[in-house]
């Protein structure tokens, strides 16, 4: 009992399996990490997307009066 009392308190959820599951030698094992996949970044492209944040940073807003319908 103070085995389960113990490993409840580190891991919450990992006994629930454990207790609903037949197989009583039910064991959990370390994934290995994975590591990210590598990504070509077009210098160009990113250029080109923080321009147009610029200029639409620069845009103004419309008037709210404008947004209003007209009826």
């Amino acid at each position: 009992m103070a085995r389960t009392k113990a490993r409840r308190v580190s891991c919450p959820c990992l006994p629930c399996p454990e207790l609903t599951s037949s197989n009583q030698g039910l064991e959990f094992v370390a994934a290995p990490a994975l590591a990210p996949p590598e990504v070509q970044i077009d210098q160009a492209l990113i250029a080109q997307y923080e321009e147009e944040l610029k200029q639409a940073a620069a845009a103004p807003l419309p008037d709210e009066v404008s947004l209003l319908p007209l009826s």
